[in-house]
């Protein structure tokens, strides 16, 4: 009798949703059918209510803080250009502070290499033209020259050597890569074997000015050469910048998730360099410097 009536009378207020005789669970005294309505349904709608109106402050708050980090670079770019020696030990400034690095495309970049490659290729190839020669690069050299015939074991590296030691580098390469090299992590992703690439870079007095050399014998893609890079530095994709002179170049650094800057004087004219959508094309050393500063300061190449 006790029990059950009172187990009755609170199964019945329980059944009546606009019931205000239950101080926990409805809202006495109030007026209107919606303050009438239990507690529980009006908290779920204020919380969903809260968080539609966080959405916006969250994208502010990652646009304050991008422009803070940029406005943080500029400022250490700033301070290193006033005083380059300021802070270098193992890394440059800028490289330990940010690990922001330019990956360089030696041949043709570094170095015009076209003429001694066209003219081995020529060798055991009668029938293959220059503007053939250059489409070829349109991809990844090792896998677009797979059915061409070659001399045997170590000629063409011999052929390579005897005339790419003999070229000098292109005119102001060498004064830009010593400049950026103050502020930026320097690395050399290339086709060609590293040891050679090494040596020449020796020979230029220019060895000290670069991190790392990944060449064929490291992997014949770029794109996991690229990856690896990354992995070993622990750079990000926006922190890096890829300096080529081929489309096949420019479609592996996308492929591999990096911006890239075309440059005009090695095996690719602009028209060619355009179709892969570099960030800019840069017609002349003397402009790669201000390019990639205004790439990692201001997010475009200047």
């Amino acid at each position: 009798g006790r029990w059950t009536g009172r187990r009755a009378r609170r199964q019945n207020r329980s059944r009546d949703p606009f019931s205000n005789t239950s101080g926990r669970r409805y809202r006495a005294n109030s007026s209107g059918w919606r303050s009438r309505l239990p507690l529980k349904w009006k908290w779920r709608a204020k919380r969903r209510r809260r968080r539609a109106s966080c959405a916006p402050s969250r994208r502010g708050h990652l646009l304050r803080h991008i422009r803070a980090v940029i406005r943080t670079r500029a400022a250490a770019i700033r301070e290193i250009r006033a005083d380059p020696g300021a802070g270098v030990a193992d890394l440059t400034g800028m490289e330990a502070a940010a690990r922001q690095f330019v990956l360089f495309d030696f041949d043709g970049v570094i170095v015009d290499s076209y003429a001694p490659s066209f003219s081995y290729a020529r060798r055991y190839n009668p029938w293959l033209t220059d503007a053939g020669h250059r489409r070829l690069f349109e991809g990844n050299i090792h896998d677009t020259m797979a059915g061409f015939i070659f001399g045997p074991g170590e000629e063409f590296w011999s052929h390579y050597r005897e005339h790419v030691f003999k070229t000098p580098p292109i005119p102001g390469i060498i004064p830009a890569a010593r400049d950026l090299s103050n502020r930026y992590g320097l690395l050399v992703i290339s086709s060609g074997r590293s040891e050679p690439i090494r040596e020449y870079l020796r020979r230029q007095d220019i060895s000290d000015a670069f991190t790392d050399v990944m060449g064929g014998d490291v992997h014949r893609s770029k794109v996991e050469k690229i990856k690896m890079a990354r992995q070993k530095y622990g750079a990000v994709a926006l922190d890096c910048l890829f300096i080529t002179d081929t489309l096949g170049d420019l479609r592996e650094a996308a492929e591999a998730g990096i911006p890239a800057l075309g440059v005009t004087w090695g095996f690719h004219p602009a028209e060619t360099l355009a179709r892969g959508n570099p960030k800019a094309l840069v017609s002349d050393p003397g402009s790669l410097v201000r390019a990639i500063d205004g790439y990692f300061v201001h997010g475009t190449a200047l």
